[in-house]
């Protein structure tokens, strides 16, 4: 993110494009940041790309290094940061904006967290660098994977507590895709990484694997399973099946 905050400020002028009703809205920014790997922008909450971000928080950022043919375009979100630190960490690297507010928590500073879908750097219509940004759980190997053919990537690793809420999301992902699937192969390479995912989330949780196919017998001996293809139309309410 360095590097982009970088060629940013010696551009000197940046563009940044929001959504206004059903058109784009285009106006120049001219101070940046970038704190712990994140990219942060500075606005006021009577201008009109505040109300604009607030709605839709899509935007793409360019600019166009001076003297050259080499620009940048950033493709993203931003959302609002309200960390007073993170406010007075932009105060400091971006002085000229102290002109406008007079401190952190001044109730017209407002900080905007830019995270970045796609960044591209290019020189007239030739692309020089792209780089994705996932920022979801992947399989162990895939950085060692990407690092071989030169993609740099860039990886934390997750406390209990955020690779639980990676793994449910993982979850949907894969469920998704394989609802999605489009052939026998792709269905069965889905329904293995389904599998992985629930395997990992049971390892979290401490719960033996063998311990769930025993309760999904079980359950199969009480209550059957989907082999039938039977669809439930209506019933009686009863109080236990």
């Amino acid at each position: 993110m360095k590097s982009v905050c970088d060629f940013l400020k010696k551009c000197k002028c940046f563009f940044l494009a929001s959504i206004n009703d059903d058109f784009p809205a285009i106006r120049p920014f001219g101070a940046i940041m970038e704190y712990e790997n994140n990219l942060y922008i500075s606005t006021g909450p009577q201008k009109e790309v505040y109300k604009q971000l607030k709605t839709n928080n899509n935007i793409q950022i360019v600019a166009l290094k001076n003297g050259t043919r080499k620009w940048i375009r950033i493709t993203g979100f931003a959302d609002e940061c309200k960390d007073l630190k993170t406010k007075r960490e932009m105060l400091k690297k971006c002085p000229k904006i102290s002109k406008h507010f007079t401190s952190e928590d001044d109730e017209n500073f407002v900080l905007f967290q830019i995270t970045p879908l796609k960044t591209e750097f290019k020189e007239g219509s030739e692309t020089l660098m792209e780089r994705k940004f996932f920022n979801k759980l992947v399989r162990d190997k895939i950085p060692e994977m990407l690092a071989k053919n030169g993609g740099e990537p860039e990886t934390e690793t997750l406390n209990d507590e955020k690779y639980k809420t990676c793994l449910y999301e993982k979850l949907k992902e894969e469920c998704e895709e394989t609802v999605n699937s489009y052939s026998k192969e792709n269905l069965a390479e889905e329904l293995a990484d389904l599998l992985e995912v629930i395997m990992a989330i049971s390892k979290l949780n401490d719960i033996d694997f063998a311990e769930i196919e025993k309760i999904r017998l079980a359950k199969k001996e009480k209550r059957g399973g989907f082999d039938s293809k039977i669809l439930l139309k209506s019933s009686n309410i009863v109080n236990k099946i």
